[in-house]
């Protein structure tokens, strides 16, 4: 592995409606195959409820490049709290 993957770390973004990021969900505690819950997160998805198109995170880890078991999970989620 060279020296600059192993810098990558996963991210996620909050985007609106008009396609702009809310918010990156970045925490330092994030590796490269995983990124952990935050209250903050939660809080800007609940507080940005009518704005919000999505979220969208990367995947620089190995492995099948789409969502992973718990990404469903944690989607599925978050389409039910925020009931849409």
């Amino acid at each position: 592995m060279g020296e600059g993957a192993r810098e990558m770390r996963e991210a996620a973004v909050v985007i609106g409606l008009d396609g702009k990021p809310l918010f990156w969900h970045s925490p330092d505690e994030r590796t490269i195959v995983s990124i952990p819950d935050s209250q903050t997160f939660w809080d800007v998805l609940k507080e940005n409820r009518d704005l919000l198109a999505g979220v969208a995170h990367t995947h620089p880890g190995s492995g099948v490049p789409g969502p992973s078991l718990t990404d469903t999970i944690t989607f599925s989620a978050i389409e039910r709290g925020l009931g849409r």
